[in-house]
């Protein structure tokens, strides 16, 4: 298979801290999971600086700002804030001639009619969107608009395409 100049999904990264780190894995024995002595806030809402490698770093990181550098030194990590706090995010790459160029973790992934996210590009779950207008369904409803159409296929002739027993008479499901 030939991926030369495109994105691929490498996988997804779960988050319970509202936070993730980047850091080389050989860094990883030195990092202190359990220190979470960050210090209080001064008069400006910040947290001081902690300058070590663990927990505690990577909060005041994502406290004080969208991120910043972890550790001891300049590049032992960079911390950086969900944007929505926890959950599983996909994480794409861009490879060129065998080799990963870019890293994604997208955080917002919403998909358009294309069914491309439409924060990073990635391929996104197109059994989430409205086959009318091409948006996101939320529970089911097309968040488009409330005509009356089947949420699930976009029929608007009581003719639903994937058989769901709509009746437009009543406005839902039979």
């Amino acid at each position: 298979m030939n991926i030369n100049g495109q994105r691929v999904k490498l996988g997804e990264v779960a988050v319970d801290s509202g936070q993730l780190i980047l850091t080389d894995p050989c860094y990883l024995k030195e990092f202190d999971s359990k220190d979470d002595d960050f210090g209080t806030p001064g008069p400006d809402g910040k947290y001081p600086p902690v300058n070590r490698y663990g927990y505690a770093g990577a909060c005041v990181a994502t406290l004080n700002g969208p991120g910043g550098n972890v550790g001891t030194f300049e590049g032992q990590a960079v911390a950086f804030g969900t944007g929505w706090g926890d959950g599983c995010y996909q994480v794409h790459a861009v490879v060129r001639n065998g080799r990963v160029m870019s890293v994604t973790v997208c955080f917002d992934h919403q998909a358009n009619r294309y069914g491309e996210c439409d924060s990073c590009g990635a391929d996104a779950d197109v059994e989430d969107l409205c086959s009318d207008c091409g948006g996101n369904v939320d529970d089911g409803r097309c968040t488009c608009d409330d005509s009356g159409r089947c949420p699930e296929c976009g029929s608007e002739d009581g003719e639903c395409s994937i058989s769901c027993d709509y009746d437009e008479t009543e406005g839902e499901g039979a």
